[in-house]
């Protein structure tokens, strides 16, 4: 029997859920809606608490993520600035070596492990190594016969630790020989060091020197003898020629000197046509440091040369036209542009000048004959009348031995007999 509260209409409070489900099916139809009792309050009320102190967890969890999500986009951010600003000081120093021509190195001491900028294996003319083969790398570029020299001195100066600077030649996998300045501070464990590429300032100083040796106070052929052996020997290449436009022929080329391979060939002349030679009479400086067969596979000459490179230089008359060249042919790549075309500039200046020179006396002696067989009296005297000089037919036809005893023109109206003779007075201004 269920109880008063039951029959009421309520549930008690401490009914089970089996009496619970007998209640509710024994209600009229009228009366199925029931009350809810104060535990479901406190149970939705607790619930409320319970969803509000999530929600509110979620919030700060995701207030956090959101502050650390900007905090780390700002560091991301902050990086990436600093790797390009890192990429842009690295690509400065990069073009910084390049156009100062330094690369820079470090050596460990203990195991001998070198790395190298690529600055500086451009200068070595090789491709990068491994950080490991790298120091035997750099050893086996110096040229043979400074080698020995060269690593006796760097055995003796991280043994004790002096500072490092020497000069050496190098020869990289394309065969070019370089001059190069090595500089370093050596400590205990690492070596730090530049080297520098002194090539052209190498062979500006062995010209001007060999020049001042070897070529000045020549004259004529054996100026131009001495002009080519030196081109040959600062640049090391195996064909100078120094050469001259022909006068009968102008589209050939008459040489004044011809260095082939040491010896001095005489009377060497060759034509212009499709020669790299043709480019440099019509004014224009050509240089080809290698592959020169594939610009000119059927110039003869060349091939039978066997020559891979060459410079050419015109040279210039006083009246401003070309009149000659010079040219260097060798049969390996020929580098260093910028030096072997100043320098040939140099050289080509100096022989314009002898030929001028040479030109002037060649005029001067046609004058000299002209003056002394002409059949015309003449008199050479300066602006007051002083008798420089006299020729042999104003002897004969004055009959003074001596004319020149006379101090001035003047001093022939009172000597000797009265004489008409024509005579060509020149006066020179001196």
């Amino acid at each position: 029997m269920l109880s008063q509260q039951a029959a009421l209409g309520h549930v008690p409070d401490t009914a089970g859920p089996e009496q619970l489900v007998t209640f509710l099916l024994n209600q009229p139809e009228s009366s199925q809606v029931i009350n809810p009792s104060p535990s479901w309050h406190i149970h939705w009320e607790a619930l409320s608490g319970y969803l509000l102190i999530f929600a509110g967890l979620t919030g700060f969890v995701f207030l956090l993520v959101l502050l650390w999500n900007t905090r780390l986009r700002r560091e991301v951010s902050r990086r990436r600035q600093t790797e390009a600003a890192l990429r842009e000081s690295e690509q400065n120093l990069l073009h910084s070596q390049r156009i100062a021509a330094i690369g820079s190195w470090q050596l460990s001491v203990t195991d001998r492990v070198m790395t190298c900028s690529d600055e500086m294996h451009r200068i070595l003319g090789v491709e990068p190594a491994d950080a490991g083969d790298c120091y035997k790398q750099f050893l086996n570029t110096i040229h043979c016969d400074d080698r020995l020299r060269v690593e006796n001195y760097f055995y003796t100066t991280l043994r004790y630790q002096n500072e490092l600077d020497c000069q050496f030649r190098v020869t990289g996998d394309d065969g070019a020989v370089r001059y190069v300045k090595c500089q370093g501070k050596v400590t205990a464990e690492t070596v730090h060091g530049t080297l520098q590429d002194i090539t052209e300032r190498h062979l500006s100083d062995l010209f001007f020197q060999g020049f001042a040796r070897q070529v000045t106070g020549h004259h004529g052929t054996d100026y131009f003898n001495a002009l080519a052996g030196l081109l040959a020997e600062t640049f090391n290449v195996a064909y100078v020629l120094i050469g001259v436009i022909s006068k009968t022929e102008p589209g050939r080329v008459d040489s004044l000197c011809l260095i082939a391979k040491g010896k001095i060939v005489k009377d060497f002349y060759y034509y212009l046509a499709d020669t790299p030679c043709q480019k440099v009479i019509e004014n224009h400086v050509c240089f080809y440091a290698r592959d020169l067969l594939l610009h000119f596979p059927d110039v003869e000459v060349l091939q039978q040369m066997e020559v891979e490179s060459y410079a050419g230089i015109p040279m210039f008359s006083s009246e401003g036209t070309c009149s000659g060249l010079i040219v260097m042919l060798d049969q390996k790549p020929m580098l260093n542009e910028q030096a072997v075309l100043s320098l040939l500039q140099v050289a080509a200046s100096r022989a314009s000048s002898e030929l001028q020179e040479l030109e002037a006396e060649r005029q001067l002696k046609l004058t000299s004959l002209v003056f002394e067989n002409t059949q015309e009296g003449i008199i050479i005297a300066d602006a007051n009348g002083c008798i420089i000089r006299v020729n042999r037919a104003f002897t004969r036809m004055s009959g003074f031995q001596n004319p020149m005893c006379w101090k001035s023109v003047r001093s022939f109206s009172t000597a000797g007999p009265i004489m008409i003779i024509t005579l060509f007075f020149i006066y020179a201004r001196c």
